[in-house]
């Protein structure tokens, strides 16, 4: 069996699929739509709009198929986020590349197998729209054409989904895309039996900059923020921006002594941003900081109100 190699974009193209918040969410009638049409257009059996994760292949759309997600290193689709145009097996099993592949010589038995990368509004490929077939069959380039043009569409409503959970300006998630981000990071580390640290961050003043100059350049101060605090994060943490100057950070699987390792950084990084011109005038903030029980803090609305607390308290300290 042919491994797919890895993108060699691979950490900037997860990164990309993480900040869509895609993974591991509901149905969507807008995709399952494409899907559904694609079986008709086609007449095939299986069509699946599947999501390259680190280690698995999941589906964000899938009809014919009995499974949800399947290991990335056997999935045909991994061979297709590394393809620039459609990918297309006409007979897996005489294909020296496939024909030993589990997919195809067991459940679901692939014989015909087409597929067309989806791409992040950043240009790196997450995915791929795939048909697939029982049987051999020939593929034309009118078939081509159609398929680039369904996979265009799928593209298209992925990126919509993904800006309700994206906030425009700063190009982090919004409070419902952290919200849903950090939930499901909570939830599997806790399941571990590991703490994780939620960080709630407010810009101190930052009324000011409107007040001083104008809305564009309180908008382009919060844009460095976002910039400059997601540089201090690690890639496995979720970061949001919750409300105008409050943003969010969810260490998983951190502790305390890893949640000032990363306060530590965004000191210098922000005196770094205060220096570099950037911002019309000094940004300073403050944070409250909550370490989670694993067996306890299930609900991250009630850990963000423990922070909040927290961040008015220091903020008082801070005055005083």
């Amino acid at each position: 069996m042919l491994a797919a190699p890895i993108p060699a974009d691979e950490t900037q193209r997860l990164r990309a699929l993480q900040q869509m918040q895609l993974l591991d969410t509901p149905a969507d009638e807008r995709v399952e739509i494409i899907t559904q049409l694609a079986s008709r257009l086609f007449d095939l059996p299986i069509v699946l709009v599947a999501l390259a994760d680190q280690d698995r292949m999941w589906f964000k759309s899938c009809r014919g198929f009995k499974m949800t997600e399947v290991p990335r290193d056997i999935s045909i689709c991994s061979h297709v986020i590394v393809q620039d145009d459609v990918f297309v097996i006409e007979n897996c099993l005489s294909d020296a590349r496939f024909h030993d592949n589990p997919e195809v010589a067991f459940d679901p038995h692939i014989r015909f197998y087409a597929g067309v990368h989806l791409k992040a509004p950043s240009g790196h490929c997450i995915g791929t729209l795939c048909i697939i077939d029982t049987v051999p069959r020939s593929f034309s380039s009118d078939d081509r054409v159609l398929l680039r043009d369904l996979a265009r569409l799928a593209q298209h409503q992925l990126h919509y989904i993904a800006l309700a959970t994206t906030d425009e300006l700063t190009q982090i998630p919004n409070r419902r895309g952290f919200l849903q981000l950090a939930g499901q990071a909570l939830a599997a580390t806790n399941r571990m039996g590991r703490p994780s640290v939620l960080l709630l961050i407010n810009l101190n003043d930052f009324r000011m900059i409107i007040e001083n100059f104008d809305h564009d350049a309180a908008d382009s101060a919060l844009a460095h923020f976002a910039h400059y605090l997601t540089l201090s994060c690690r890639e496995s943490d979720a970061v949001g921006r919750i409300d105008g100057d409050q943003f969010c950070v969810l260490m998983a699987n951190s502790d305390a002594e890893g949640a000032r390792a990363l306060v530590k950084r965004l000191v210098g990084q922000v005196a770094q941003l205060n220096s570099s011109g950037l911002v019309p005038m000094s940004l300073r903030f403050s944070i409250g900081l909550v370490v989670t029980n694993p067996a306890q803090d299930k609900d991250l609305e009630a850990l963000l109100i423990r922070a909040n607390a927290q961040l008015q308290e220091n903020r008082r300290r801070q005055r005083h």
